[in-house]
């Protein structure tokens, strides 16, 4: 998102910063261990800062990157996403793990949704897409005969 924030909005300050984050690999079932691919180079104790993700769905990679920034320093952590997926979200003591300051759409349903950002077993054809489409959840793929491989 932020590549695409920053062609629309030459005045996005300048001072943003891209992290690539994981929980899923290649596969559709979280692994629940926070994957960080690129990380920030620089300080965030004492600052604010903007979280913007693409889906929230189980919250894990969300939830563990925001407490990882606490633990670093940072005074507060917003979040902003583009889909709220809540039918996934994992909840402790009866609520979930995070809700989003800022969200776009919303999505009730449990298919799995690519393109614009998001990808199908890290298939980078489904990633860039630009249009946002679903899949059924990994265990109905032999159900209703659907090959991502084709």
């Amino acid at each position: 998102l932020l590549p695409e924030l920053r062609r629309l909005n030459s005045a996005l300050p300048q001072n943003s910063y891209e992290v690539k984050l994981s929980t899923y690999g290649a596969g559709q079932t979280s692994s629940r261990r926070l994957n960080i691919k690129k990380d920030l180079e620089h300080s965030v104790k004492d600052r604010t800062l903007v979280l913007v993700e693409d889906l929230l769905d189980t919250g894990f990679t969300l939830d563990s990157y925001r407490d990882e920034l606490y633990h670093r320093g940072a005074v507060d952590v917003l979040t902003v996403i583009l889909i709220d997926k809540p039918a996934l979200r994992e909840r402790r003591d009866g609520h979930p793990v995070i809700t989003a300051d800022i969200s776009g759409l919303r999505y009730d349903g449990v298919w799995w949704l690519y393109g614009c950002g998001m990808d199908i077993d890290g298939d980078e054809n489904t990633r860039n897409l630009p249009y946002i489409g679903k899949a059924p959840p990994p265990n109905t793929f032999k159900q209703v005969g659907h090959n991502f491989n084709a």
